[in-house]
């Protein structure tokens, strides 16, 4: 029974955790099973693995057929019932709540100190030469679930990662052109389709207008090279 994944032993002994799912053989067993082999595989991963959250493990089974994207109308969506039983798994204890990750939302911290000591002594810590001779490349991604791939690399090498969760027209004027110059390096990592196609190539006139100038922009992921390379038009989502 080892093969189903860690356990808060505070709740329940490993060889007790089964009961609390459904029955195997049910629909909603045999999804909970998948979704908990699913969290182990990324569990194996480590920090720089895919992240773990809702919609990049929606992704994941729909390209392996064990989920649809879109049901008939009027019927329940595929992911809605990955939700329920990830949703059943944590609750019951089988895997703890911080196996996921929930990159749409964040606490706004405003931190401060008793003293200048303290804080020069508290933030020395997290001080960084910049390692990149100039202006460190911006990362834009169009999505802000993939901008949790690139989180340890980003504090690793100190770069700005952007994710613009799709199109968007006022956060970019407001808070991601101000952060940029004409020449400025930038990354893009965007969906291989006429949508994707669509949002960077606005992202790009947007921003360049903005600023008044050409932007070094190069898009990084996904690429037609990257798709035949990895054989990747078989997981394509339709």
């Amino acid at each position: 029974m080892s093969n189903l994944g860690e356990i808060d032993k505070n709740k329940l002994h490993l060889k007790n955790k089964l009961h609390l799912m459904s029955k195997p053989d049910s629909d909603r067993g045999k999804l909970q099973r998948i979704c908990l082999n699913l969290l182990r595989e990324h569990r194996k991963q480590g920090p720089d693995g895919l992240p773990t959250n809702n919609r990049f493990l929606a992704y994941e089974l729909m390209q392996r057929r064990i989920i649809v994207k879109r049901n008939e109308k009027g019927k329940r969506r595929g992911d809605q019932n990955m939700h329920e039983a990830l949703t059943h798994l944590r609750e019951t204890g089988i895997v703890p709540w911080g196996w996921l990750d929930d990159e749409s939302r964040n606490i706004i911290f405003n931190p401060c100190w008793d003293s200048l000591t303290e804080w020069g002594t508290t933030m020395v810590e997290y001080a960084r030469l910049n390692p990149w001779g100039g202006r460190p490349p911006r990362t834009i991604t169009e999505s802000r679930a993939v901008a949790g791939v690139l989180k340890n690399l980003s504090d690793e090498y100190r770069f700005p990662v952007i994710p613009t969760g799709g199109q968007c027209g006022g956060w970019l004027r407001t808070d991601v052109a101000p952060q940029l110059e004409p020449g400025d390096r930038v990354f893009y990592v965007g969906d291989l389709d006429l949508s994707g196609g669509q949002i960077e190539a606005n992202t790009k006139a947007v921003l360049e207008r903005l600023i008044g100038g050409e932007l070094d922009w190069t898009r990084i992921a996904l690429t037609e090279r990257q798709v035949d390379l990895y054989k990747l038009r078989k997981w394509a989502i339709t």
